[in-house]
């Protein structure tokens, strides 16, 4: 199987970035393939706007929906967009590995669900709704304490 396993923790020495690090070891010694986005290593951006694009649809005014139609009919996604719905296209299993900060998602995670996924772009949508539909999908979420 290629599972495909996006860290949202800012910390490379917290508990969920262990469990990332104790998930690829297992998978990959169980003969699994596994990429791994380190959001906060790759210095994701989670903000949604025209650098999701590469190209335009409509220059006097910005539509989320539209500028991904577009984008999904003319390969105008920007390139670290596009490595992303990749990735997510390809796997069979998706693990979200992400602390729980105010009852909610990071929000460098809820910015790659947004642009990793655009509405528009079916293939990368229908991936994501699959696992998560399909028990394909791993959300794990951590919440903190102090360490004593």
């Amino acid at each position: 199987m290629r599972v495909f396993i996006v860290d949202a923790h800012p910390e490379p020495q917290s508990f969920n970035s262990a469990m990332t690090r104790e998930a690829t070891h297992a998978l990959r010694a169980a003969g699994h393939d596994v990429d791994i986005s380190d959001l906060y290593a790759m210095g994701f951006n989670p903000v949604s706007d025209r650098r999701n694009f590469v190209t335009v649809h409509n220059p006097e005014y910005y539509r989320q929906q539209s500028e991904e139609a577009y984008a999904a009919a003319h390969e105008g996604f920007a390139p670290d967009i596009q490595a992303e719905m990749d990735k997510l296209f390809r796997c069979d299993v998706l693990i979200l590995q992400f602390p729980l900060w105010w009852f909610g998602l990071p929000a460098i995670l809820k910015g790659w669900i947004d642009r990793a996924s655009p509405r528009a772009a079916n293939q990368s949508r229908d991936a994501l709704l699959h696992r998560l539909h399909r028990d394909r999908a791993l959300p794990r979420a951590c919440a903190g304490a102090h360490q004593r």
